[in-house]
């Protein structure tokens, strides 16, 4: 049970600690202890049981409704108003959709605007798919075909990066 009750205390944790909150989660914390229960008389493990909870309840916004704090938390995940103690920020501490338009959303470059390097990987990753399965089926390499991912990731992160290096001089 001490696993929920962390769960719930992250869950919980973004939001003030107001009256109807409190409250809230209470009454989320015995739903939760009674599906936990119910799970272990049902023949669950303890882990088991635990994941199953965690996955049903798991969702503060889907549930909001339902415990009647729907008002209380915004549609966006941040909450009203900072907890307590908290650094107060004008801006999320993570971005809230995709990047403008005209700005890169990382570091690593925009591949969008070259049409060349978004064919090659929409022949690249399909074709890398149907390796993977071929291998892994074909030879029953289900232990060791994982490999290919990070080995074509890399390839293709090189190939985009070799081509935009070039794109940019020219």
């Amino acid at each position: 049970m001490d696993t929920i009750e962390t769960f719930l205390d992250n869950m919980f944790a973004p939001y003030p600690a107001t009256p109807r909150l409190t409250e809230a989660r209470g009454e989320l914390r015995a739903m939760m202890e009674d599906a936990y229960n119910d799970a272990i008389a049902h023949g669950k493990t303890h882990n088991e049981a635990v994941g199953q909870v965690i996955t049903d309840f798991g969702n503060l916004h889907e549930l909001a409704p339902i415990l009647g704090i729907a008002q209380d938390i915004q549609p966006g995940g941040y909450p009203q108003a900072a907890p307590a103690g908290a650094p107060t920020t004008s801006e999320p501490s993570r971005p809230a959709g995709p990047a403008p338009a005209g700005q890169q959303a990382s570091g690593w470059g925009n591949q969008d605007d070259d049409p060349f390097t978004n064919l090659v990987a929409g022949i690249y990753w399909p074709a890398t798919v149907v390796i993977y399965l071929l291998w892994s089926f074909i030879f029953d390499a289900w232990d060791i075909s994982w490999i290919i991912w990070p080995v074509a990731a890399v390839a293709f992160a090189i190939f985009a990066t070799v081509r935009n290096y070039r794109r940019n001089r020219q």
